[in-house]
């Protein structure tokens, strides 16, 4: 082959080579438009799902007000109950749906329980009513009616819970009491039935604080400390000594002319009637006050004809503390007295008993005053 034809076959092969190309091109421009009209209809189509499920949520936020979670057996059925109703009507819903509502808001387990209770029929044959009495008769059973006014009354208010809380609760339990028209007179018994009871509880704490008061009182009393200041000899007036130690237990009175004592604490000069008994109790009341158990000590005898002869003096003590006195009514006459828990009788002071002289025998008919 010479030159020429050589020449010839390689333009031969370039033009097929040529041609080779445009077809591909051409295949390449016939699937670029192949693909781009796919695209173009599936972004058409994702786009209309995409407004399809716009449109449905918009119509179901719309449609929807509220939302209602599903009832589950640990749920109060009352209140859930009743949060369902307003649902049905905030919603429109018709009567024909509400069954189905109904069940479609109801856990696996509660509507298991109310297949059951429906049994051999289905819910789905049952009004709304009847489901709804069945679920309630059957979680929440009507309690009996005294029993409820039973827990009414022994409701009390705890601690930490202030009033409108006590009432809230009190009106939660009258629920089932049957109370009617009268729930507020009630409410208002058991406001006073707390007040009441506030007020005795505040006066037993006062009582006994006063008698923890006492008790530590008297404790801190050592043995002989009142009793030296309460010793008084009858003998000559003076303190701090006893009347059988007084060195003018053996002087004869210059005003009754007996032994024993001085004139200057002679009683005689006011009652003419003392008698030298009185003295000799006096006497043995002072020996008796100075024991080591440091009481105000009253004979305990038989002889109620005659308390005044048991009586003894008092003097002043170191940090002295008020006694405890109390008005009593004595035939017609008000009379106080010192309280003494420790002595079988109550004294009076003898300025106190010469007011009233006509009274001689304790025992009768004696009130508070």
């Amino acid at each position: 082959m010479n030159a020429k034809e050589q020449i010839q076959a390689k333009l031969a092969e370039l033009e097929n080579m040529q041609k080779a190309l445009n077809q591909q091109k051409l295949q390449m421009q016939a699937d670029y438009k192949r693909m781009s009209e796919e695209k173009e209809k599936n972004n058409a189509e994702l786009l209309q799902r995409s407004l399809q499920v716009a449109q449905a949520t918009r119509l179901v936020v719309i449609g929807t007000i509220g939302s209602m979670q599903q009832f589950t057996l640990n749920d109060d059925w009352t209140v859930w109950h009743e949060r369902l109703e307003q649902h049905f009507i905030a919603n429109d819903v018709l009567d024909g749906k509400k069954v189905a509502v109904f069940i479609t808001l109801l856990s696996a387990e509660a509507y298991t329980l109310l297949r059951d209770l429906c049994s051999p029929d289905v819910p789905s044959q049952k009004t709304i009513a009847q489901l709804a009495t069945i679920m309630k008769d059957h979680l929440q059973p009507k309690p009996s009616c005294l029993t409820e006014r039973y827990k009414f009354k022994e409701r009390r208010q705890q601690a930490g819970e202030n009033v409108k809380q006590y009432i809230a609760s009190l009106k939660k339990l009258s629920m089932h009491c049957e109370f009617g028209n009268n729930l507020e007179n009630q409410l208002r018994v058991e406001a006073a039935s707390r007040d009441v009871a506030e007020m005795q509880d505040s006066r037993n704490s006062t009582d006994a604080a006063n008698i923890s008061y006492i008790a530590r009182r008297k404790g801190k009393q050592t043995p002989n400390s009142r009793s030296k200041a309460a010793i008084k000899c009858f003998c000559c007036g003076k303190p701090n000594h006893k009347s059988s130690e007084c060195r003018f237990r053996e002087y004869e009175c210059d005003v009754c002319h007996k032994k024993g004592h001085l004139k200057s604490v002679c009683k005689s000069k006011n009652n003419a009637s003392s008698s030298k008994s009185k003295h000799d109790n006096a006497s043995k009341m002072s020996e008796k006050n100075s024991s080591a158990n440091a009481c105000n000590y009253i004979d305990n005898t038989n002889e109620w004809n005659e308390p005044f002869e048991r009586m003894f003096y008092l003097s002043d003590t170191l940090n002295k503390i008020e006694p405890y006195t109390l008005k009593m009514n004595v035939e017609t006459n008000v009379i106080e007295f010192e309280i003494d828990s420790g002595s079988p009788i109550t004294t009076i002071s003898i300025g106190k008993l010469k007011e009233y002289e006509n009274l001689r025998d304790p025992r009768g008919s004696i009130k508070n005053q």
